[in-house]
């Protein structure tokens, strides 16, 4: 049932990026793009689409998440990445937010803060 509602809440925020996603017509077709590769997990493919996003709309916390988490998934792991998911935290994004810290952290050798988080992330998982 966690699983069925974080993949609910994960196609409800795609969905509300795509919409913040207005920039222009071929920013658009870009960002589309960016959905479809972080759905299907292609995350060094739809790093610099969300990069490109992000640059222009810091203060979203949607693309502080997947920005944050592409670059997880890809093994860029720094402190850049601990303040973009730590910022997306704030917003309605969703509760894996705290496993990609916790990895983050761990790749940090920062292991008191990664046994934290992903304790987070157990207890509202």
């Amino acid at each position: 049932m966690a699983k069925f509602n974080l993949n609910l809440i994960n196609t409800f925020v795609s969905i509300i990026v795509c919409i913040l996603f207005t920039i222009n017509t071929s920013g658009q077709n870009n960002n589309e793009k960016a959905i479809i590769l972080f759905e299907s997990k292609n995350y060094s493919e739809a790093l610099p689409f969300f990069k490109e996003a992000y640059d222009l709309l810091p203060e979203n916390k949607n693309l502080s998440y997947f920005l944050g988490v592409c670059l997880v998934e890809t093994q860029k792991y720094s402190t850049e990445v601990t303040r973009l998911l730590m910022n997306a935290s704030k917003g309605d994004v969703p509760l894996n937010v705290n496993f990609y810290l916790a990895k983050n952290y761990h790749a940090l050798n920062k292991f008191e803060l990664a046994s934290a988080y992903y304790q987070m992330f157990r207890n509202n998982g």
